[in-house]
């Protein structure tokens, strides 16, 4: 586990053999602008609450800097029992299984698992994961896990590259529904059949869906 003395050696070295000066990466939690400055320079802004440190644009102090963040968000879950069994999952998994298995996907699709980089990354995992035979009470409980890592990093959540004040779970939970309406809908006509499996209809809404941007209402789906 890395702390605060390991991680500040691991940035005296890239200082060191890169030249790489104390710069961090904020973004504005009223705005969710992104912008790098000197540590000295942010730490105003930090201490005083409208920014957040968010993952440095040096790919070498992103990787340091990420396994510190997800280091503290594992200890902050497991003190609130996160390793237990869930009964929202019939007891067969954990929120630290969930959170793996999501950290797995992210891996394998080229995303962060934390923080949460978009609500459209996490409605593309729910549908997933629905399509390859995940319950659909189960996906719905999927989201509120991951949304409960990503509180700890106190990080916005985004939406379409856009800041905004729901929940992660709440926005991500309402489109995934929206995207299994508008697949069942558009699978019911070319079926006639209302009896459809979900998921057939998972799959329809990836095919329909693939970034997992989902809109509001069916005249804007694309034909």
């Amino acid at each position: 586990m890395l702390n605060d003395d390991d991680i500040d050696v691991e940035f005296e070295k890239l200082r060191k053999e890169r030249g790489i000066f104390p710069y961090v990466t904020v973004i504005d939690l009223k705005t969710g602008e992104i912008s790098t400055c000197r540590r000295e320079d942010a730490k105003r802004d930090i201490d005083f609450g409208s920014v957040i440190e968010t993952v440095p644009a040096d790919p070498d102090h992103a990787k340091i800097w990420l396994a510190k963040l997800h280091s503290d968000v594992m200890e902050q879950m497991r003190a609130k029992g996160a390793w237990q069994p869930s009964e929202y999952l019939g007891r067969e998994m954990s929120d630290i299984d969930v959170f793996d298995d999501w950290s797995a996907w992210c891996g394998t699709n080229g995303f962060r698992s934390l923080p949460v980089e978009d609500v459209n990354v996490l409605v593309r995992y729910l549908i997933e994961r629905h399509r390859d035979g995940v319950q659909e009470s189960y996906v719905r409980r999927y989201a509120t896990i991951v949304s409960r890592f990503h509180e700890c990093t106190k990080h916005p959540v985004l939406d379409g590259g856009k800041l905004t004040r729901t929940s992660l779970s709440r926005k991500a939970e309402d489109a995934f529904s929206r995207a299994l309406s508008f697949a069942r809908n558009r699978l019911s006509a070319e079926e006639r059949s209302i009896h459809l499996a979900g998921q057939a209809v998972a799959a329809r809404a990836l095919e329909m869906f693939p970034d997992g941007d989902i809109p509001r209402h069916s005249h804007e789906i694309a034909a």
